[in-house]
């Protein structure tokens, strides 16, 4: 799982009940607390931090969750779609790298299913639109 840490602060990535952890670091002790990360984001969304949900970001997450229902699976909501790239392979001579698009989604029961796809956004995109 992915973490950040500010000075004393560490930001846990999204764990599989689909919060994010605080941990503050203390002198003799860590405190540490879950929010749920629809919580969070709406939090920093009313601060302003990051902006709301967008007309523009609605219309490319509704167009994923055709193409995932197009594959069989019952979609709710996407919650995020991020590009990566991957390294492969058993040894120096046969490793390779791979550009994927992990798409992660709440499914008909709340349950969080990672989709993985092969390839840059930009196929994607292509995908989306033919």
């Amino acid at each position: 799982m992915k973490s950040v840490k500010i000075g004393s602060l560490e930001i846990s990535g999204v764990d599989s009940d689909g919060d994010v952890e605080f941990t503050i670091e203390g002198d003799w002790n860590d405190a540490y607390t879950y929010v749920p990360v629809a919580d969070l984001v709406k939090a920093l969304e009313d601060l302003g931090v990051v902006p709301a949900n967008t007309e523009e970001t609605s219309s490319f997450h509704k167009s994923i969750e055709e193409f995932l229902k197009d594959r069989g699976f019952t979609v709710s909501k996407i919650l995020d779609v991020e590009q990566e790239t991957r390294t492969g392979g058993y040894c120096e001579t046969c490793a390779y790298e791979e550009v994927v698009v992990d798409i992660t989604f709440e499914d008909g029961d709340g349950q969080w299913t990672l989709y993985t796809y092969f390839g840059d956004m930009g196929e994607l995109i292509r995908e989306l639109t033919d």
